[in-house]
């Protein structure tokens, strides 16, 4: 009996807890937008409401805003008519020398605290004009009891002539939401294909159908799509070949949850939730 004391009481207080994470509203296409104008800021409003406690994903690319071929960049915010939170988790810009020749991608999240109607709009805001932007908009539920935090982030910024392969290891063993985002610049027309065990088969694409961005031809247009996968690991591999078409920054993040200090045994999330969009 003592033993199973001291069990209990070191689950209940350990800080690294593996929960559940399911997509909300998974049967469904997530909320995206796009647009092909000069300007700052993408405005949209999402198909379906987005509730309190949902932990909200969005995804963007456009343009690159400047010169700069650099990782953890902060060219982007977002912004909602509820005034919830959002951070950045990941955000990369590949440059081939000047301005609006390449593509910035990001990964940006909100644990949302007042829902977001379909009357309600999401602004993205750039630091500087970009002409194609496109985003999507996904929702998983969570342990609203635990924290939400990005252990880490990787990335790639390759030219055209070469696939994507971005890797996260060396992270505590525990279930995490990985979420991946191929932004390249082409138009949605162009080969961009998700990680198999991401998307592709395993049915985890984050956007139903082809990649949402710009069309109409050359390197006016940018295009996004992305991928999510629930696993207990120490780190994970994002890749796939024949997706050496167009200039790409391709972006991983890891999501994890944290128990709070003390806190208590919870029963995971259970599947009947749906999804963001």
């Amino acid at each position: 009996m003592e033993d199973r004391r001291d069990y209990l009481a070191a689950v209940r207080h350990r800080g690294d807890v593996d929960m559940t994470w399911t997509i909300y509203n998974g049967d469904m296409a997530p909320s995206n937008a796009e647009e092909n104008t000069s300007d700052t800021s993408l405005v949209f409003s999402p198909t379906a409401a987005v509730p309190v406690d949902k932990l909200a994903i969005l995804l963007f690319q456009s343009d690159n805003v400047d010169t700069t071929s650099a990782d953890n960049t902060s060219f982007v915010t977002v912004t909602d008519t509820k005034s919830n939170s959002w951070l950045r988790a990941a955000e990369s810009q590949y440059s081939a020398g000047g301005a609006l020749d390449g593509v910035l991608a990001g990964v940006y999240y909100s644990i949302i605290s007042t829902q977001i109607e379909t009357s309600d709009s999401i602004t993205v805001t750039l630091t500087a004009n970009a002409t194609s932007k496109g985003a999507a908009l996904a929702a998983f539920n969570r342990d609203t009891s635990a924290t939400i935090s990005v252990p880490d982030k990787q990335y790639q910024r390759v030219a055209a002539s070469a696939d994507y392969t971005v890797t996260i290891s060396g992270l505590a063993s525990q279930e995490y939401l990985f979420i991946a985002h191929n932004a390249m610049e082409a138009s949605t027309g162009s080969t961009n294909n998700v990680d198999i065990d991401y998307g592709g088969t395993a049915g985890n694409i984050l956007q139903a159908g082809g990649p949402w961005g710009t069309s109409g031809g050359g390197a006016a247009n940018t295009a996004g799509r992305g991928g999510y996968r629930i696993l207990t690991a120490t780190g994970d591999t994002y890749n796939r070949t024949g997706n050496a078409v167009a200039d790409r920054v391709t972006v991983l993040a890891a999501f994890k949850e944290t128990a709070a200090a003390g806190g208590t045994v919870v029963d995971p999330i259970g599947m009947s939730g749906f999804f963001g969009g």
